[in-house]
Formats: C-alpha cells, sequence, structure tokens
C-alpha cells in the first residue's frame, strides 16, 4: 500500500524568537547531499527523507498567511499537495487537516521542525507493520509528550502531552507511523494528537515503538537552544555511518 508523507508547518515560532512571518521549519540545519556537508532548512531535510524512503506523496500543512515557506516548497519541491490550517487549533487539528487530503493509505507524520538525523532510519519508519511512535529517554520528561511503554509487550499503553507527574521517562518525538484507521481517531475539534493516539489505543489498538538516541532527534525549539541545533547536526553528519 502507498505511504503518504504529512509535514505539519502551520505554526508561528515565538518560541523560536521569530517574528511570526518568517517560520522555524525555513532554519537551517547541517545534511548531507551527495555526500557533501550543505545547510538546508530543516522542512527540506524532512522532505527529502520522506521522498527518499517511501513516501510517493506528501502533504504540508502550513499558514494561509506563511507566504515564505509557500514560495519555498513551492519552487523547491515535487510531488506534493499544500493544505492549510486557518485557525490555529493545534497540532490534533492540522493533522486532521492533512489526514483527509491522505485518503485511505497509511502516513508518515514529521513535525517540520524537527528530523531524524540518521537518513536511512526513515526506510525503517516507512515500513512499519503497525502504528508506531519515536521515543527517546530525557531527564526531563515534564518538558515534553510522554510515552508509558509495555517492554515485554512492546507497545505504547499511554501518551501524555507535558504531564506534571510524568509517568516514565520517554518523550514522544515528533515523527509517526500511522495505519490508514488511525484516521478514524481525529476529527475538526481534535486538538492534542495525544488524545487521538489515546483512544485508539483504548479501541484495542496496537501501538508499537522505536527507542532513539536523544541525539538523533534534532527539533528547532527556543531560541537560546539554536546553536545546539546547529552543533549537532554538524556532528552527526560527520559521524553517520549509513
Amino acid at each position: 500500500m502507498m505511504v503518504t508523507g504529512i509535514i505539519t508547518a502551520a505554526g508561528l515560532g515565538t518560541r523560536s524568537g521569530l517574528d511570526g512571518k518568517f517560520r522555524k521549519e525555513l532554519l537551517p540545519i547541517y545534511d548531507k547531499i551527495d555526500n557533501r556537508l550543505v545547510l538546508r532548512p530543516v522542512i527540506d531535510v524532512v522532505y527529502r527523507r520522506l521522498r527518499e524512503y517511501g513516501c510517493e506523496k506528501i502533504i504540508i500543512v502550513l499558514d494561509p498567511a506563511d507566504r515564505m515557506s509557500r514560495l519555498y516548497v513551492e519552487s523547491n519541491f515535487e510531488n506534493f499537495e499544500i493544505v492549510f490550517q486557518e485557525e490555529k487549533r493545534g497540532f490534533g487539528n492540522a493533522v486532521y487537516i492533512a489526514s483527509q487530503a491522505a485518503g485511505s493509505s497509511d502516513f508518515v507524520l514529521n513535525a517540520g521542525d524537527g528530523v531524524i538525523s540518521t537518513s536511512s532510519y526513515y526506510e525503517k519508519i516507512c515500513k512499519s507493520k503497525s502504528t508506531n511512535l519515536n521515543v527517546f529517554r530525557v531527564d526531563h520528561p515534564e518538558k515534553y509528550g510522554n510515552a508509558v511503554l509495555d517492554e515485554v509487550n512492546k507497545t505504547v499503553v499511554e501518551v501524555v502531552e507535558k504531564p506534571q507527574h510524568p509517568k516514565s521517562n520517554f518523550a514522544i518525538a515528533a515523527l509517526y507511523f500511522f495505519k490508514n484507521d488511525f484516521v478514524h481517531f481525529l476529527d475538526q475539534h481534535t486538538i492534542e494528537l495525544t488524545d487521538s493516539i489515546n483512544n485508539y489505543i483504548k479501541a484495542g489498538n496496537r501501538v508499537s515503538y522505536n527507542i532513539i538516541d536523544r541525539s538523533e532527534w534534532i527539533s528547532i525549539g527556543r531560541k537560546e537552544e539554536y546553536f545546539k541545533v546547529l552543533e549537532r547536526s554538524f556532528i552527526n553528519n560527520n559521524t553517520e555511518k549509513s
């Protein structure tokens, strides 16, 4: 079955110190193209990963007021469709909007401001057999979406968005694989994606997980940490073996 890629890029990026005109998905990170080290916008890196490893079609969620991102996408990408999040109603709502364009296909969801450094890892994600999350260990799980795992059965038991009292130290990377039946747990009122994932689990559906190294997930967040993002992407691209 065809796998569709979904990239969400409709946020304002205020935590990144931007003015809302230039979005954080356009900030550059280091990557390799034809074995050459380059600087590319993070959304470009995400798009190339998804296209290279199995997503025939890419759906990109943008803010209709975001002219810069739209111009970049339309000038540089192929086999994509842009959909708009007209109102700021959360990550879950952006995913719902994109899922309506995905049709009956399974889909890989990747936030436009984060990427797994090892490019070949995306091949594994695109070939997942069940809905799948990627998680990594953190010291302060209350700052992240949190995943509670059943490590015996290799399944996700529960997910919580920035819990006050975390039940585990596993944070969720904004890279997911969803089977096509997951769309039945999304609707126009969805705000937090974690609510839909929990309802999917409660309905008896299997959600598996992969544990990745913290350094593998490169995400643009607070402006004070952007230099660390550049440093990590530079180091990872000079040590990646595959």
